[in-house]
């Protein structure tokens, strides 16, 4: 019976944190949450392109999140990749994840237990980027 109980107590666990993730970006719209069959994608939404968004972060109902194509979504909008690399390096950083071949993914999904240890810094280092973008979108509008 035990491993039933520590089943039904991960899964709640990973609701809890799932519904933190989702709750604390739904309300801001410079973000956007796709929802999919088994997941859940936290976008950012693009300043100047109104139908263009930045996938940040994929939220599974296993319990995981993983990270990738903001090397090839910023590169689209003549933003530096470089922006993208940085972000899921510091965000694998606080996780304890590194990263993957094409720089813009982490080496493995993190568990959702892992961000929760570090939520705070995880936030606000998703916020910090958000900034980045949209000063880099800000600038690259003045430029052109």
């Amino acid at each position: 019976m035990a491993p039933l109980w520590n089943a039904q107590a991960l899964h709640f666990w990973n609701a809890i944190h799932t519904h933190r993730l989702h709750d604390d970006f739904a309300s801001d719209s410079r973000y956007v949450i796709d929802w999919k069959a088994a997941s859940f994608s936290l976008k950012l939404q693009d300043p100047v392109e109104s139908n263009y968004e930045f996938t940040i972060l994929v939220v599974q109902s296993s319990g995981t999140a993983y990270m990738g194509w903001l090397k090839a979504q910023l590169d689209k909008l003549d933003l530096p990749p470089a922006l993208g690399c940085d972000f899921v390096r510091g965000l694998g950083g606080l996780i304890g994840l590194g990263i993957g071949k094409a720089e813009d993914s982490w080496d493995r999904s993190a568990s959702l237990t892992d961000i929760a240890t570090c939520y705070d810094a995880f936030k606000a280092r998703i916020e910090r980027f958000a900034q980045e973008v949209y000063s880099s979108r800000e600038r690259h509008d003045e430029e052109t």
